[in-house]
């Protein structure tokens, strides 16, 4: 899913390479769903199996939108034009920090 987020952020614009850059934004957010769809599921259900007293899956899960969505209005009241790609690649360099602990 790290990839798949840095290559969101690495899209040539459609200025550039026309139709493919739709195409491929598309094929990213596919393997980004696909990911999602098989990791938090499985995870999910093998922490509250494991979990003696309460899980905590839904406070981190409401904490890690809460912080896309205030990256995303940071990130949108800049006057950069290209600001996105600047969280799409940042979040993606983290998750692929995370997946080694």
């Amino acid at each position: 899913m790290g990839l798949a987020t840095i290559g969101i952020g690495l899209i040539p614009s459609y200025e550039t390479v026309g139709i493919i850059s739709p195409s491929l934004l598309l094929f990213f957010r596919f393997i980004q769903s696909t990911a999602v769809a098989g990791e938090f599921n499985n995870s999910s259900i093998f922490l509250i199996e494991r979990s003696k007293k309460r899980s905590w899956i839904g406070v981190a899960s409401s904490s890690d939108m809460f912080t896309g969505i205030l990256i995303t209005y940071i990130v949108n009241t800049t006057s950069y034009e290209y600001a996105w790609r600047i969280e799409f690649i940042s979040v993606g360099v983290i998750s692929l920090i995370l997946m080694f602990f």
